[in-house]
């Protein structure tokens, strides 16, 4: 009995060291701020122009997967289509509404002009509809000198501009956000805004830019809740949230983080 207690204990050991060396530690992956956690989040997501049921697209998964997964919310999804008052419902349950680049316009509208808690957006096509640029003309693709709101058609870096800002996530200059060139959303916004990053080399396209709760609009109206711009796009078939960097994950991590803190001190 002893000379087998004594083979045993070494294989136990033997075992047991991969388990020690791959055991989570519990730290936030690389880039990833310490948040609030388990907040409720409303995702509107749309069918990518037809091409997947909603919410289906490989950006909305990619997304929803590190609200939840990674972030501990709770991602509750709203269609683009869905009438006002349940939108509206919804979002008075939440502590955050996500807009996604799978919306269709012309179906989502200003149904969440009026809500109250924060909105980060990052269709660019419903910017108008929200009052947070110029109503026409827009541009798929599209640069600022000649468009209100619209699409740059490929680029990977954005120019941060307000690097004091929380939305900034610590990063300055021009920053690289896609591994590879994708699509970036950009807007004119009015004067209430605050332009945290714009498109490389064009200063009047802000990529990322937040109206302060309470701000005056484009449209003139008041800012209901604190409403975030982000330059997320997609394609449709291969995505884009997916193919951000490191430091592309960090910009959107940090408009989540700087929206629930906002909301949770409002």
């Amino acid at each position: 009995m002893k000379n087998l207690f004594s083979l045993f204990v070494p294989v136990m050991l033997i075992a047991w060291i991969p388990f020690i060396a791959t055991a989570p530690t519990g730290d936030p992956e690389p880039g990833v701020e310490e948040q609030i956690r388990g907040s409720n989040i409303l995702l509107i997501v749309g069918d990518e122009n037809g091409k997947s049921e909603p919410g289906n697209g490989i950006g909305d998964i990619f997304i929803r997967n590190r609200l939840e997964k990674l972030l501990s919310h709770k991602v509750i999804l709203g269609i683009d289509s869905d009438p006002s008052d349940e939108l509206y419902a919804a979002a008075k349950e939440a502590d955050l509404v996500i807009v996604s680049e799978s919306t269709t316009s012309r179906k989502l509208q200003d149904k969440l002009k009026s809500v109250i808690i924060p909105v980060i957006n990052y269709e660019s096509f419903i910017q108008d509809e929200m009052g947070l640029t110029a109503k026409e003309p827009s541009g798929d693709p599209g640069e600022p000198a000649d468009y209100a709101y619209g699409v740059r058609n490929k680029d990977t870096s954005i120019d941060i501009i307000m690097s004091d800002h929380p939305l900034a996530a610590g990063l300055e200059g021009t920053v690289k956000v896609y591994q590879e060139p994708k699509q970036i959303n950009w807007g004119k916004v009015g004067k209430g805004a605050k332009v945290i990053a714009t498109l490389t080399g064009e200063k009047s396209g802000a990529v990322i830019y937040i109206y302060d709760k309470g701000a005056k609009l484009f449209d003139g109206t008041t800012a209901a809740g604190i409403r975030i711009g982000i330059f997320l796009e997609d394609d449709d078939e291969t995505g884009t949230a997916n193919l951000m960097t490191e430091d592309g994950l960090r910009l959107f991590d940090a408009a989540v983080k700087f929206a629930l803190e906002s909301e949770n001190v409002n």
